[in-house]
């Protein structure tokens, strides 16, 4: 019996998806590869005929770092403040921009935007708002809501929460569009019906569209517990690889660079990285089982 051979579709389909397969085995399938196979050795970068295989030894230095539990814990810290805020916002606005009938697409653009400028240049914009000499903390000295000015780089638990309100400004909007997404494909009719029933707005709002999209909002939930423990870009900014005071805003992204590329301990970096991924799964896993508890 002769064995079928490719439909012409499927040749040009095989060709055509064959750049993005090779893009993602030599860059995340290889390295994945590497990065499990570094985790269980001393690595020297600058000589590697030196490297040494040490077994369990960068596991176990990871799972006992009380530095590494302690990034974690930051990370929670800054998240669960960025989820809350974030969620919230992205869903009220959206809720309000679906009642607008003129300007919609205006408002859209203008939550938006901030996802799109570079964090960096936010961030250095951010600072100088809530700076000790910044409009914010400037007008609460005014309203006598502050004694005096304070350093929030500084202080013991203030960066993560200052650090969370910067997210959620900056990147709310991508969570705002995808609600938007879902909000529009709920049927008309029903809403219609809600509102000649005598619900109120509300109502209507928790009863009917909330658990339209809650699809959407699982996703929105699952990307921010991935964000919260891969966060890294405003802490390196602000802090480099100190963490800063009290090691108050240290992340294990900051752990993983100090432990690649300044301590050059590219073996623990490594198991550092697949532990903080293992961690990933499970909550992410977790996040899953809670979000489709008594729905579909």
């Amino acid at each position: 019996m002769k064995k079928k051979s490719l439909s012409s579709s499927a040749k040009w389909g095989m060709f055509f998806v064959s750049p993005w397969v090779i893009i993602f085995c030599v860059f995340t399938i290889f390295p994945l590869y590497l990065a499990i196979k570094y985790s269980f050795m001393g690595v020297n970068l600058l000589q590697p005929d030196q490297n040494t295989f040490v077994g369990l030894t960068n596991w176990i230095a990871v799972a006992t770092s009380t530095l590494f539990w302690h990034s974690i814990f930051n990370a929670l810290y800054n998240q669960i403040i960025y989820i809350v805020l974030s969620m919230v916002i992205a869903l009220v606005f959206a809720a309000l921009i679906m009642e607008v009938k003129k300007f919609g697409g205006f408002f859209r653009t203008v939550y938006y935007l901030p996802a799109l400028t570079g964090a960096v240049s936010m961030l250095l914009v951010y600072q100088q708002v809530v700076d000790p000499t910044g409009i914010v903390q400037v007008t609460l000295l005014k309203m006598h809501l502050l004694h005096g000015p304070i350093s929030w780089e500084n202080a013991k638990w203030l960066p993560m929460p200052v650090l969370a309100v910067f997210m959620t400004w900056s990147g709310f909007g991508g969570q705002l569009l995808i609600n938007l997404a879902g909000m529009s494909g709920i049927d008309k009719s029903i809403i219609e019906a809600a509102h000649l029933d005598g619900a109120g707005w509300w109502q209507r709002f928790f009863k009917i569209t909330l658990p339209s999209i809650k699809p959407q909002i699982t996703f929105n939930f699952i990307m921010s517990i991935i964000g919260a423990f891969t966060v890294f870009t405003p802490m390196f900014m602000i802090y480099q690889v100190q963490g800063g005071p009290f090691n108050s805003a240290y992340v294990p992204y900051t752990l993983i660079y100090k432990q690649g590329f300044q301590l050059m301990q590219m073996g623990q970096a490594c198991a550092t990285g697949l532990f903080l991924a293992i961690i990933i799964l499970v909550a992410t896993r977790l996040a899953f089982k809670f979000t489709s508890k008594g729905g579909n």
